[in-house]
């Protein structure tokens, strides 16, 4: 499994994505330097919204985090032109 996950990493060239994205980072200190917004900007030809969560990453998961990240969600989707679904809106 290993392998298979390491050679797909390798293999993989990842396309530009046309539209706008949300980015939820945790700004809790970290050993991880890769877990940036600036690395996802050249994948994204929209504009790039960042909401700085003060947790862990591994904390984004838990109940607290969610919920705030699901307000946010919620909203932007609320706000979003185009169709609706009988009973959402």
């Amino acid at each position: 499994m290993l392998l298979a996950t390491s050679s797909a990493m390798k293999l993989h060239r990842p396309r530009t994505f046309a539209g706008d994205a949300v980015f939820f980072q945790a700004t809790a200190p970290r050993d991880e330097a890769w877990l940036d917004p600036a690395g996802w900007k050249a994948h994204v030809a929209g504009h790039l919204d960042v909401y700085e969560l003060a947790c862990t990453h591994p904390a984004m998961v838990q109940p607290a985090w969610l919920t705030r990240i699901a307000e946010v969600l919620a909203t932007r989707l609320a706000h979003m032109p185009g169709p609706t679904i009988r009973g959402s809106r």
